[in-house]
């Protein structure tokens, strides 16, 4: 290839630029460079618009997470208050019992209780050692004062349950008179007003009270 020829490609290749380029020269762009710039401005508006809802959004679910969790906690507390609820009222259906009883002669008398179960605990079965009756926590003691003041005898249920106790005496010996007996009874609240009764010469056994408990624990002395 000559130079004249690489003059013409030259010059042709600046022809056709300066044609391509033509419509642009000496063009006042600046109302473009204008429209571009608030154009620019408004997706930074926009950015910083999105960016603040973002924020926002974010601190909103950080603080509903937080009250999921405080009402959670405050779930459990109010389960563990409505368990120990629930202990307090089963508690209150517990009920302490003791029946006392105490003659002044002098004449031996064998108390008997029948508890709610059916366990009837009298000196032979007093569960003392607990295998008597090895659901149950009650126990028959035996005390006697003397002789000649005839004595007392005491049978008492740390956890007596819902249901009917019957309180009888048994006379191992056939007294020549009446013999006057006493019966106390005391439950959580305290003490119940005393029943009188009274063994019959001619009986060996009689039903000298009748006790109820209620399925609320309040305690009937009859």
């Amino acid at each position: 290839m000559s130079v004249l020829d690489m003059f013409a490609s030259a010059l042709g290749a600046f022809i056709m630029c300066s044609v391509i380029l033509f419509p642009y020269y000496k063009k006042d762009v600046s109302q473009e460079l204008a429209e571009t710039n608030i154009e620019l401005k408004k997706q930074t508006v926009k950015l910083e618009i999105e960016t603040a809802a973002s924020k926002e959004l974010k601190a909103a679910i950080q603080m509903q997470a937080e009250k999921m969790d405080k009402l959670l906690k405050i779930n459990s507390s109010l389960n563990q208050c409505e368990k120990g609820l629930n202990k307090c009222q089963a508690d209150l259906t517990k009920n302490f019992l003791l029946i006392q009883i105490d003659w002044k002669m002098k004449i031996g008398v064998d108390l008997h209780v029948t508890d709610a179960s059916g366990n009837e605990f009298f000196w032979e079965k007093t569960n003392r050692s607990g295998r008597d009756f090895p659901n149950s926590k009650a126990q028959l003691s035996i005390t006697t004062i003397g002789d000649s003041s005839g004595g007392i005898q005491v049978w008492v249920d740390p956890q007596a349950t819902e249901g009917t106790y019957k309180v009888e005496c048994v006379l191992p010996d056939i007294p020549d008179s009446d013999v006057p007996i006493a019966v106390s009874v005391f439950d959580r609240f305290g003490r119940k007003p005393i029943v009188s009764g009274t063994l019959r010469k001619n009986t060996t056994r009689s039903l000298i009270a009748t006790i109820q408990i209620a399925g609320d624990g309040t305690v009937a002395v009859r």
